[in-house]
């Protein structure tokens, strides 16, 4: 997010672009992804066991996998900057996704 608020804080109306779903004629990336994932988290550990900090940290990175829960807080801040006047784009892929982005709308 730090990036996000200093784009906005420069006047740059960013767009983020949510792609949370899991669609079968991707699974062979999404494969991909995963593995990837995991070895830079076995690699971040590794760093990190020998003091690496810098290295740990980009692998940490690569390695995340954002969660229901991660995606659905990050609506709930683009939704107060919304109220903020600001302008975003949510695709999300997920109909529990579009479930809670509706509750957040219309029902708070």
């Amino acid at each position: 997010m730090h990036r996000v608020n200093l784009l906005r804080h420069h006047g740059v109306k960013p767009i983020l672009v949510l792609d949370g779903g899991f669609f079968p004629m991707k699974r062979e990336q999404e494969v991909k992804r995963a593995r990837s994932r995991k070895e830079n988290l076995e690699r971040a550990r590794e760093h990190e066991a020998t003091g690496n900090s810098r290295a740990a940290f980009d692998c940490y990175q690569i390695g995340v996998d954002i969660t229901s829960k991660i995606a659905f807080e990050l609506i709930q801040i683009i939704l107060l900057w919304s109220r903020e006047r600001m302008v975003f784009v949510i695709y999300i892929m997920e109909k529990k996704f579009l479930e809670c982005l509706y509750y957040l709308l219309h029902v708070l």
